[in-house]
């Protein structure tokens, strides 16, 4: 039985690796800060242990690789916060990289590693509906690509079995993650732009095949990582069934960034579901999810104040432009 460990399990993505490797014959170790939210996330986990520390910190890793043999890599400072506080991203991100490759070539049994990277890696998009593939030059494009890029370079400079995912867009199913600044967020991908959504469910199978399949099927591969043709739209299209799931509705056009401002778009993920078999949830299931976690009366209250949330996304779009 070999032992697997997660790091940064606690997060959207993280609890539902974990849901997944129930199901194979593995012993499963987390490495994540011993925050209360993450100490609360714990006890729904009796069974696996939870090892508490840092990333950047040396020893903690190392305790925590004793015994294992394949890492899922998850932990990483994302958008916004990669972008507010960008040493702090570069810290986590590729000084935490370094660390855990340095303590995995030094453990005697910890020599497998899946690493949850982005298609972020290949830049702004272009406005067109391309199949992005994983052998495309590097477009970095902001702080959190830089870091991405740095991670993947280390990795594949090591000599460690590694296996990358570029992971398109992931939005958290659970309403209570999610505020205005978000949807305002959403509301910067061009209405033309092109993007590729896939559930954290899914993607979470997706890391768990790359972990646990014969090595010899992934080795030293880069996948890219979205939903398929069910999970491929135009920012406008995306928004609005995000939008209209959370009972705001429909934003006209005319209110969304008319420039490129989101990561590369449609994505190779036919070939990655060829091998990884993890495509199991269309865009429509995940809103269906969604409007049913959010409850009838917030539904409602969401349809009754949307003119009001319709005046503040705009408002919030506009500082965000006039800040750059």
């Amino acid at each position: 039985m070999q032992t697997i460990l997660v790091t940064g399990a606690c997060g959207n993505i993280g609890q539902n690796v974990l849901s997944a490797l129930a199901n194979k014959d593995c012993k499963i170790k987390v490495l994540d800060l011993g925050n209360p939210v993450n100490k609360k996330v714990a006890e729904s986990y009796p069974d696996i242990e939870f090892c508490w520390g840092d990333i950047t910190d040396a020893a903690a890793v190392q305790m925590a690789l004793q015994g294992v043999n394949t890492v899922l890599h998850l932990i990483g400072i994302i958008p916004p916060m990669s972008e507010s506080h960008p040493e702090l991203a570069r810290k986590v991100n590729v000084q935490g990289m370094n660390v855990l490759i340095d303590a995995m070539q030094k453990s005697d049994t910890a020599k497998r590693i899946v690493f949850t990277s982005t298609f972020a890696v290949l830049g702004i998009g272009d406005g067109t509906n391309k199949i992005h593939t994983a052998d495309m030059p590097y477009k970095v494009s902001d702080v959190y690509s830089e870091t991405k890029v740095d991670c993947e370079k280390a990795l594949m400079a090591s000599n460690l079995d590694w296996t990358i995912l570029r992971l398109s867009a992931i939005p958290n199913v659970d309403p209570s993650a999610h505020n205005l600044k978000d949807m305002a967020l959403s509301m910067r991908i061009g209405p033309k732009d092109f993007i590729e959504f896939c559930h954290a469910r899914d993607v979470a199978l997706a890391l768990v095949s790359a972990g646990t399949l014969p090595f010899e099927k992934v080795k030293h591969q880069i996948f890219m990582i979205g939903g398929g043709d069910s999970c491929r739209f135009n920012g406008h299209e995306f928004s609005t069934k995000l939008f209209s799931a959370a009972g705001v509705g429909q934003i006209p056009a005319k209110y969304y960034s008319h420039k490129p401002k989101f990561y590369a778009g449609w994505v190779d993920s036919e070939t990655s579901n060829e091998i990884l078999d993890y495509q199991r949830t269309s865009l429509d299931d995940f809103c269906q999810e969604f409007h049913q976690l959010l409850g009838k009366p917030k539904y409602i209250a969401a349809k009754i104040f949307s003119p009001l949330i319709l005046l503040a996304l705009v408002l919030m779009t506009r500082k965000m432009v006039n800040e750059e």
